[in-house]
């Protein structure tokens, strides 16, 4: 019996050591010559800002008549020297009549333009802006004015009604009768041609030259400090037709934007809307944040009610091949290369590097210029004495 115990541990001594050696072996032969290679994919790779700042516009506020105030344009709507913009109405029939008489125009200018509504087209209607008006006053806690704006939302909506079904000479003639009626009001007519708000918010006094200055954080939010009452204005009219976005950002993201190139802002406050605009100065850094200036000449009639927003300032989206960084090697001239696995050799293969994240670059994918670096390629990340043909034997 003390034999057979002998002869047991005997053998799972030898067993235990050949397990160590064989351990010993596999490890020896990879830190001699470790060998790993990855497939190459297309992968892509984008980084964006955070940005809080301020629209700013060539803006004259213009004063309307007395009384209550009614646009007689929409917002966003382009208009001339000297045409009518807005309506000042004294009493509750005549601001229902008014209501009726813009519903009546509306779906006059339909009619004649063989269009579809224009609530169909995303346009607003006098329905809308009444109830819209109601809605940010209930938002607001604002209740001062409550039943004249339940009167204007529900005549609006009356009115609107009323017209969907009538023939164009029927409405023509009960426009021109409502017009005939009409008591009690003042006109008020564009001074200057430019783009209608009816959004007078107090800051139209701080306009494009204030953007000369060397701007900081502190500065650009004490030009905002401040809103001017206007009491009784009609709306505005904003003459030029660039407008500005001045954000702050963080100030390491300011080395990403350049001077006179063009940036995506997507803007993600009360507005949701993405413009392509031009990246006009980046201020020096105050207390790890700086400003930056965008400008843009198209689409002013989407921002005519916005002020503040917050936005996403996308710095670069790229897209390529994902490497990993572990791969990537930088030869005496300062060019980057990674190696290609093919053929049993190790092939040397210049990469342009596009972007990166923490674990990997994204590379220009030479397939178009016959190069062996494009989707699918085996890119070696680790092996011993690499160079440019080595025989490797896996």
């Amino acid at each position: 019996m003390r034999r057979s115990d002998l002869f047991i541990k005997l053998v799972s001594a030898a067993l235990f050591v050949a397990v160590l050696c064989y351990i010993g072996l596999y490890a020896y032969s990879a830190l001699k010559n470790p060998f790993q290679t990855v497939s190459a994919e297309h992968g892509a790779h984008s980084s964006s800002a955070s940005a809080q700042g301020y629209i700013i516009r060539s803006e004259r506020v213009v004063q309307g008549g007395g009384g209550e105030i009614t646009p007689a344009v929409d917002e966003g709507e382009k208009v001339a020297v000297g045409a009518l913009i807005a309506n000042g109405y004294s009493g509750e029939q005549a601001i229902a009549r008014a209501d009726e008489a813009r519903a009546l125009r509306l779906r006059i200018a339909q009619l004649e333009q063989n269009q579809e509504p224009a609530d169909a087209r995303g346009e607003t209607t006098p329905a809308f802006d009444a109830a819209f008006a109601l809605s940010l006053a209930v938002q607001r806690r604002d209740f001062a004015e409550l039943e004249q704006l339940c009167l204007r939302a529900g005549s609006a909506v009356f009115a609107a009604a009323k017209t969907a079904g009538d023939t164009l000479p029927e409405l023509r003639a009960r426009l021109d009768a409502l017009e005939a009626s009409q008591t009690g009001a003042s006109r008020v007519y564009a001074p200057v041609s430019g783009v209608f708000s009816s959004e007078v918010d107090g800051f139209e006094r701080v306009g494009p030259e204030a953007l000369e200055l060397v701007l900081t954080p502190g500065a650009l939010s004490d030009m905002f400090s401040y809103a001017e009452p206007y009491d009784g204005a009609a709306g505005k009219l904003i003459t030029g037709i660039t407008w500005y976005y001045a954000a702050v950002i963080d100030e390491e993201d300011a080395p990403k934007l350049e001077a006179g190139a063009d940036a995506v802002i997507s803007f993600t406050g009360a507005r949701r809307m993405t413009a392509s605009m031009r990246v006009d100065a980046i201020y020096p850094p105050d207390g790890g944040k700086c400003v930056a200036v965008f400008s843009c000449r198209s689409g002013m009639e989407k921002v005519t009610s916005l002020r503040y927003s917050e936005a996403d300032v996308a710095l670069y989206s790229v897209t390529g091949l994902r490497v990993p960084k572990p791969a990537m090697h930088l030869d005496d001239d300062g060019r980057t290369y990674v190696y290609v696995y093919s053929g049993g050799r190790a092939h040397l293969e210049y990469a342009e590097i596009l972007g990166e994240s923490d674990d990997v670059y994204i590379v220009r994918d030479n397939a178009p210029e016959g190069g062996a670096l494009r989707k699918g390629a085996e890119i070696i990340v680790k092996g011993n004495g690499l160079y440019d043909g080595k025989v490797i034997r896996r």
